[in-house]
């Protein structure tokens, strides 16, 4: 059987009960902020020093994100960008591909774009000054902000035919609740712009205005 509400919910609320200890509530003056209290935002919602501690926050996280990525794939295309009308409505792909799945967290992943500098070093950002974290090294939380404050949450079947080892994470971040499933796009810089990698039968590209970029 499938779940109503998220996990996270669930025990934010029980939380939230338990500590009126019998208290009344008022109907409707008291609901909100009762609402604001299991749904609102604290600094303290993920432990840092103890990821697995925060899994049900990172999952309901992880599938807001997840929806909320989606739901930017079909949007309405920039001004001046367009010669026909036909245009604001006809998308590339299979129809199906373009529909709202009702199950976003399990079917989608989410996708670092790094950079390989000519050097051959990888960084996290085109200008090449922001390394990629040690890969033979466990990650610091600060390396976990870093890393996934520019991740992006893609569909999980765009790497349907990909080779299983190209797109996988370091192994040191295999073992961590947030990194080890993330997919890694590790794009070759020339010219000072990221160029497209293959991935299964598309292409990938971070660009610096359009956002991800797919082929």
């Amino acid at each position: 059987m499938g779940e109503v509400y998220a996990e996270h919910l669930l025990i934010e609320t029980s939380k939230v009960m338990a500590e009126l200890d019998g208290e009344k509530i008022a109907i409707p003056g008291g609901v909100q902020q009762l609402v604001e209290r299991v749904h609102g935002d604290r600094a303290d919602r993920f432990d840092w020093d103890d990821p697995a501690k925060s899994a049900a926050w990172s999952a309901y996280r992880g599938g807001e994100m997840a929806a909320r990525g989606m739901a930017d794939v079909v949007v309405v295309p920039r001004a001046r960008s367009l010669w026909e009308l036909h245009e604001m409505h006809h998308l590339e792909g299979a129809e199906d591909e373009w529909e709202a799945a009702t199950r976003l967290g399990a079917d989608s992943v989410r996708l670092l774009c790094v950079h390989q500098q000519p050097d051959g070093r990888v960084t996290l950002d085109a200008a090449g000054q922001e390394d990629l974290p040690a890969e033979d090294a466990e990650p610091m939380a600060s390396d976990v902000r870093r890393v996934m404050r520019r991740t992006i949450p893609v569909r999980a079947d765009w790497f349907t035919g990909a080779e299983a080892d190209a797109h996988r994470p370091p192994a040191s971040w295999a073992e961590h609740p947030m990194l080890g499933e993330i997919r890694i796009l590790c794009q070759p810089m020339a010219d000072g712009r990221a160029q497209a990698v293959q991935v299964g039968k598309k292409t990938l590209r971070l660009d610096a205005e359009l956002g991800l970029v797919r082929q």
